[in-house]
Parts: C-alpha cells; structure tokens; sequence
C-alpha cells in the first residue's frame, strides 16, 4: 500500500472510532432520558388514577344528594296534597304539622344538594 492508501485507512479507522463514541455518549443521553421519561409516565398516571377516583367519589356524593333531594321534594308534594285534601279537625292539624315537616325537610335537601354541587363545581 502507498502511504496514501494507509493514511486512508488509518482516517476511515478513526473516524469510525469516533463515530462509536458519539453514538455509545448518545446512547447513553437516550437512556437517561428514556428512564426520566418512564419516571414522569409513572407519576402521570398515578396522578390519573388519584383523579379518577375523586371523581367517582364526587359524582357518587352528588348522585346521592340529588336522589335526598328528590325523594324529599316527592315528600313535601304528597304531605301537601294530604293536607290540602283533609277537612277540619284533629286530622287537618296534623296533616299540616307534617306538611310543615316535609316541606322543611325538602328546603334543607336543597340546601345541602346545591352546597354538593357547588363544592363539586369548585
């Protein structure tokens, strides 16, 4: 070989040499990066599940004051209908102590749903 042939393969050596050194420091780079990026995915989802669950639990509260809500609104209205179809008498006193009753009983259910709908809004 002339010394221009060994000078050209003793470059192309090191410039391969300095290839596979700048690719294993690359390498290197993408796996810390990769292990960083699996660490944050974890927390993400993490984070996901916690808020999934809030949710269920939010919406399962707000269900629930809504179904109170309407069961007492429901009560109130027969209590009035009761009281509004008796006569007078003993029975009529008690029909609108229990309409009184209900009809309380439905606007402190509308009370507490609307603060559970609005601590859900929040």
């Amino acid at each position: 070989l002339t010394s221009f042939g060994v000078m050209f393969w003793d470059n192309l050596v090191k410039s391969k040499v300095i290839v596979a050194q700048e690719l294993a420091t690359l390498g290197r780079k993408l796996e810390s990066f990769r292990k960083e990026q699996k660490h944050v995915h974890r927390t993400m989802q993490a984070e996901v599940t916690r808020l999934d669950k809030l949710l269920d639990a939010q919406d399962f509260v707000l269900q629930r004051s809504r179904q109170k809500y309407l069961k007492a609104c429901k009560d109130a209205e027969r209590a009035v209908e009761a009281r509004d179809r008796s006569r007078a008498g003993p029975e009529k006193a008690k029909l609108i102590s229990r309409a009184n009753v209900a009809m309380y009983t439905a606007f402190e259910a509308e009370r507490l749903h609307r603060q559970v709908v609005d601590e859900t809004r929040k």
